[in-house]
């Protein structure tokens, strides 16, 4: 991985942790896996990665994304080459049991363990 794609990826990553989102743009149609797990084994509670296009200044097209019974799941997007995307994190209950993985194209975007998935 080159240095800047690093850069880039590292304020990403800088960027979800204090705000609860991120912003991420794409240069070609990608496919976007999210690995998900529960400590518990119960499902995430409410707690839910939601992804927006990001279009104008404002969100549409939404998909949240969660794990409603179980401790794992995973989900696989393609998100179009020409919009943005916002993903962010909603928290319902118990938090601390939730860890996901984000990698686009097999490159991991955004990594959060259990116990750090905190609004």
């Amino acid at each position: 991985m080159n240095k800047t794609l690093k850069k880039t990826l590292a304020i990403i990553l800088a960027v979800l942790m204090l705000s609860a989102s991120a912003v991420i743009a794409l240069a070609s149609e990608k496919n976007v896996v999210i690995e998900m797990t529960d400590s518990y084994g119960d499902g995430w509670n409410g707690n839910t990665i939601v992804i927006s296009e990001y279009i104008n200044g404002e969100f549409q097209n939404s998909q949240r994304i969660t794990i409603d019974n179980g401790g794992y799941d995973t989900a696989e997007l393609k998100l179009s080459a020409s919009s943005s995307y916002v993903y962010e994190w909603e928290a319902g209950q118990y938090p601390e049991e939730c860890a996901f993985k984000i990698t686009i194209d097999g490159i991991t975007i955004i990594k959060v363990e259990e116990g750090y998935a905190y609004d």
